[in-house]
């Protein structure tokens, strides 16, 4: 029969929310509803990093919401030549993320100068503005000429991944061109939109992605010379820890993240240890999202919904284990009336349960002692919450992670030694973190 383990303060947690079902209990509280308080006035500053613009380019705008304090919510809405732009989802933009600005990028097509304004449109704390001071853009016809654009690399074509690299455009003709260059790459998003000096133009490049990179530059034109562009090809080439950081992107959140991958790759060429990478991607709700996926599959037998999905990875953020949490689905009403699981009949569930959380069949003495011990009154999740505390459990616990790090089957030392650790306390995140870490683990990931 399953062995029991000592049950940790966390464990005893757990008791408690498996057993009120997660509602907190409690005297009502009386609450106070203070003043309402008056709203405070806003303006707004509006300005341009593109005062002059060739027909068929953008003019980019930003404006500042001035509130004396606190961050503005609600939206700005942009006005060209004393008109409300339209549609609404292109001349309103809303302020988020509490900043106290937008952007916006309009396409210009009518030559001649023109002004632009702004407006703030208020909320519950803040008034709505009056009208922004205007900022002029001249909008100009390309000229003729023709102006030869090429691109370069600090680190020249071949640069090793999670490498910073600054990349300028050069925009060569008599007299000197103006205008702007946005650059453009497949895999990449990068600036637009930004304005010549002296006929060059630098970008700062955190990473691009392993492969090869088609850089663009694509020139504006000005008054003397027509649009015109210019590429390089950037091959970037793999590191040893970019294979450990795409399989451990696969196996602890399922998928892929081209951007984190950089920056863990920053880390690890800085020093941190691999150990500590697979930590911190256990402390993320896409870790808990996956863990909370497949045990919906391996414990119900099905996709998870999207509320009780949503459920369980909150209870994963507040410190509840997946252990824990299997023990709950198991001891479920839903498991124990499906005719894959429980069938509404004890030793058929007693037998699910074994299967579930330990792999194998009941063996008589333990389905006698289960039988029993329902049969006078003790709740399921108690029965399955015992089964998650025992030594075997945590033996099995082992060999699945394991299995989840393509470890192979533990060595018998090995498997006593991290089932001790578990035992003895150590949650499902900080194990992942060990073996994920590990020198096994990285040279597998080197050979696959």
């Amino acid at each position: 029969m399953a062995q029991f383990g000592h049950i940790s303060t966390r464990g005893r947690a757990a008791l408690l929310i498996l057993a009120t079902g997660g509602a907190v209990l409690g005297a009502g509280v009386a609450r106070s509803v203070a003043p309402a308080t008056a709203a405070t006035a806003a303006s707004v500053t509006l300005s341009t990093t593109t005062p002059t613009v060739v027909t068929g380019h953008v003019a980019s705008l930003k404006a500042i919401v001035n509130t004396g304090g606190a961050a503005p919510t609600g939206t700005v809405s942009f006005f060209l030549d004393g008109v409300g732009i339209t549609p609404a989802s292109t001349g309103t933009k809303t302020l988020s993320g509490g900043k106290n600005s937008v952007t916006a990028a309009f396409t210009m097509n009518t030559p001649g100068g023109h002004q632009f304004t702004a407006k703030y449109n208020g909320s519950a704390a803040f008034l709505p503005s009056a009208m922004s001071a205007p900022v002029g853009v001249n909008v100009v016809t390309a000229g003729a000429g023709q102006a030869v654009v090429s691109v370069v690399s600090s680190l020249g074509a071949t640069i090793p991944s999670a490498t910073p690299v600054t990349i300028t455009a050069h925009v060569a003709g008599t007299p000197v061109p103006t205008g702007s260059v946005s650059f453009t790459d497949p895999g990449t998003s990068l600036p637009a939109n930004r304005t010549l000096t002296g006929g060059a133009v630098s970008i700062n490049v955190a990473s691009l992605p392993l492969g090869t990179n088609t850089i663009t530059a694509n020139y504006s034109g000005d008054p003397t010379y027509a649009p015109s562009s210019g590429t390089m090809t950037i091959t970037v080439t793999a590191q040893p820890n970019d294979r450990f950081l795409n399989h451990l992107y696969t196996d602890m959140i399922g998928a892929q993240d081209p951007s984190g991958e950089a920056f863990w790759a920053s880390q690890l060429a800085k020093g941190m240890a691999r150990p500590t990478v697979a930590f911190a991607f256990t402390q993320t709700q896409n870790y808990d999202n996956a863990i909370v996926a497949q045990l919906y599959q391996n414990v119900m037998g099905r996709g998870s919904d999207p509320g009780g999905a949503t459920f369980w990875a909150g209870k994963m953020r507040g410190g509840m284990s997946p252990e824990q949490i299997a023990a709950s689905m198991v001891a479920s009403d839903e498991r124990f009336l499906s005719p894959s699981f429980g069938n509404n009949d004890v030793d058929t569930f007693i037998q699910a349960t074994y299967r579930a959380l330990l792999g194998r069949g009941a063996d008589s003495p333990g389905l006698g002692f289960w039988h029993d011990y329902l049969l006078t009154g003790h709740p399921r999740w108690q029965l399955t919450l015992g089964f998650v505390y025992s030594t075997e459990w945590a033996h099995v616990t082992v060999s699945n992670m394991y299995a989840k790090f393509h470890l192979g089957t533990p060595a018998p030392s090995a498997w006593d030694y991290w089932a001790g650790q578990v035992i003895g306390g150590m949650h499902d995140d900080q194990l992942a973190a060990q073996l994920a870490g590990s020198q096994q683990y990285y040279d597998w990931t080197q050979a696959n």
